[in-house]
């Protein structure tokens, strides 16, 4: 597989990693400081925070980024990235649900196998035609060269799901069912990615009951 190929692949599987991530909930905990406790999910829910989720829910598109790097001379080095999560969620009680989500990543990293910065911007300005990356740029640095790019995509679907103790599995048509950990306590509902508990940080994202 060629290395134009290899991108389209890669992106197309974070696409589906991004649709599939949600969120989950406990009032109270900090983020990424909350265990999975189960709870109602039924409601409409607004994401408003998330943390640790550029080290959980983005390695699809970070295997996509490092497609820019030959993997055969050390590949990609990542500097810690962000992740914005905007949008909603809603659970009803017939076991259905919906997403409307804005994912917007900042990440930096570094190639160290001799191409040109010049070449590697031309390769992220040629996929940035095609696929949801906002900008891209390399600058030259003694490692190889730093490229930073902003990759923003719009995640609306809907499907089925159903829950089991801490466990939330949703089902989209066409697509295997993915189990997440959540909480919900009172109004907050944390998506959890991980199930290592405080005072080692998980992956969260939080929404508040609308």
């Amino acid at each position: 597989m060629n290395r134009t190929a290899r991108l389209i692949l890669c992106l197309a599987l974070a696409a589906v990693c991004s649709l599939g991530c949600e969120s989950s909930g406990s009032t109270g905990g900090s983020c990424g400081q909350v265990e999975a406790c189960g709870g109602d999910v039924v409601g409409s829910w607004s994401i408003g925070q998330s943390c640790g989720v550029s080290d959980t829910f983005v390695v699809a598109e970070q295997e996509f980024f490092a497609g820019f790097c030959d993997p055969l001379n050390t590949g990609a080095v990542f500097d810690p990235g962000t992740t914005t999560w905007v949008g909603s969620l809603s659970f009803s009680s017939a076991m259905a649900f919906t997403e409307s989500l804005l994912i917007t990543e900042h990440q930096s990293f570094v190639c160290r196998d001799g191409e040109t910065c010049s070449g590697l911007e031309t390769q992220i300005q040629a996929a940035q035609a095609t696929y949801p990356i906002q900008s891209g740029s390399c600058t030259a640095v003694a490692e190889g060269c730093r490229c930073t790019i902003v990759w923003s995509a719009v995640s609306q679907q809907e499907g089925t799901y159903t829950s089991a103790g801490t466990k939330l599995s949703l089902t989209v048509p066409g697509h295997s069912a993915t189990d997440f950990n959540y909480c919900v306590q009172a109004n907050t509902l944390h998506w959890i990615a991980q199930d290592n508990a405080a005072p080692t940080g998980n992956a969260d994202i939080v929404a508040e009951r609308q």
